[in-house]
């Protein structure tokens, strides 16, 4: 292993990547066989393989590519599916018309194949910033995240990884254009994505101001933020059009929630130290069910565990990457690397950590952070030891991961 880890520049251009998608694939096998280590789940179903792997919002977007958008905004969740953004539903739409088929993994494979292309985008980024075998590192990070478990799920979360690189790829190579554009793309996939727009703006600005640019080139830059979040922009005109309300898609998510988050909560939340200890609370909650046996008796009962679990998982996840974003201002040359991480990271932190999301969805919704990555793979060369056993702990989280769904139980 050593030799393998000292000698990863001198494999074959492409190995990193392969290997990074073989143990990605490992995943579902190995959760599969772990979750029959646990009892059902609230949300188990079936019958078949691809039935128990499509799930959760994977279910959704299958319901929109099937049947649409709802117009109605009260009711099941299935009826605020507008709350989700329509380009892999209209992907796996035509994937669907095209083979002649509706069954599940129609909805999931799209989703797998943007992934483990991703993970090659990402390899070629990686190998413009770190040395070759620091970017194969940082691949294997990358591909092996936890949150791969969603590639599986008929979730966005590969289609938006994969305009996510494509823009930053095109932008650091002076491509600013098809960066807007790609990025623009992902806005239609995934609302992580106008927050990593919102990043790269961030940074075009700041060069303008920067370089003292003329006025003429403030045209330039209006069309660039435009064209960023040209998805957003086409979402919005079909609501405005079909519910006669833009933002139908944040109407729809209060309603979901049946509570209105308004900005002073936000806020009060924002700088209540306490707010951010509550997950405490949750693992608390759950360590003293196991102890007394009454959360293991039912299913809902070990999906509270399970969410502590989870809560716990996203509280790491998210301080951790504010830590990579502060060190990669320093590590890293290559500033829109860290302007879009830390947008992303805000985005997440006023809308989902100081909103009713909390700490959910922190592996999926940052996965874009692409700096966690780099520095994991950087740090990894250094110090073999560590990189092997973190590399290995990420595995085993993502299995678990896998397992927990496949098993019928919440992963956020």
């Amino acid at each position: 292993m050593r030799r393998f880890g000292g000698h990863l520049s001198a494999l074959p251009e492409r190995f990193p990547v392969l290997l990074s998608n073989l143990l990605v694939l490992l995943v579902a096998p190995l959760g599969g066989m772990l979750s029959a280590l646990w009892p059902m789940g609230p949300h188990a179903h079936g019958p078949g393989l691809g039935d128990k792997f499509l799930s959760m919002d994977g279910l959704l977007y299958q319901n929109i590519a099937l049947t649409g958008y709802r117009s109605q905004l009260i009711g099941s969740a299935q009826d605020h599916n507008i709350a989700f953004f329509p380009l892999y539903p209209l992907i796996t739409r035509g994937v669907s018309l095209l083979l002649g088929s509706n069954g599940p993994w129609v909805f999931i494979l799209p989703g797998l194949l943007f992934g483990l292309g991703s993970n090659y985008l990402f390899y070629r980024l990686a190998k413009q910033i770190l040395p070759q075998t620091s970017a194969a590192w940082a691949t294997l990070f990358f591909a092996l995240w936890p949150a791969c478990c969603f590639l599986f799920m008929g979730y966005a979360t590969g289609l938006a990884n994969l305009c996510a690189l494509l823009s930053l790829h095109h932008y650091i190579n002076g491509r600013r254009l098809r960066a807007a554009i790609w990025c623009g793309v992902g806005t239609a996939a995934a609302p992580a994505l106008v927050f990593f727009a919102a990043g790269l703006c961030g940074d075009a600005g700041y060069e303008w101001l920067r370089d003292k640019l003329p006025l003429a080139k403030v045209p330039r830059l209006i069309l660039f933020g435009l064209l960023s979040v040209g998805g957003l922009i086409g979402f919005m005109i079909f609501q405005l059009i079909k519910f006669h309300n833009p933002i139908a898609f944040v109407v729809v998510q209060q309603a979901w929630a049946q509570h209105t988050e308004d900005f002073s909560q936000h806020l009060m939340n924002l700088l209540s130290i306490d707010w951010y200890l509550v997950v405490f609370v949750f693992v608390q909650h759950a360590v003293e069910g196991i102890l007394h046996g009454n959360l293991l008796a039912t299913a809902e009962g070990r999906n509270s565990i399970d969410v502590a679990f989870q809560y716990m998982f996203d509280w790491l996840v998210f301080w951790a990457s504010l830590a990579a974003i502060g060190i990669a201002t320093r590590r890293f040359p290559k500033k829109p690397l860290v302007w879009t991480g830390a947008c992303i990271w805000l985005g997440y932190l006023w809308f989902n950590v100081t909103g009713i999301g909390y700490f959910f969805n922190a592996i999926r919704l940052l996965y874009p952070v692409v700096v966690v990555f780099l520095l994991l793979g950087s740090w990894s060369v250094k110090h073999r030891i560590l990189g092997y056993a973190l590399l290995a702990l990420s595995m085993m989280l993502a299995t678990l991961e896998m397992s927990l769904v496949l098993a019928g139980y919440d992963v956020l």
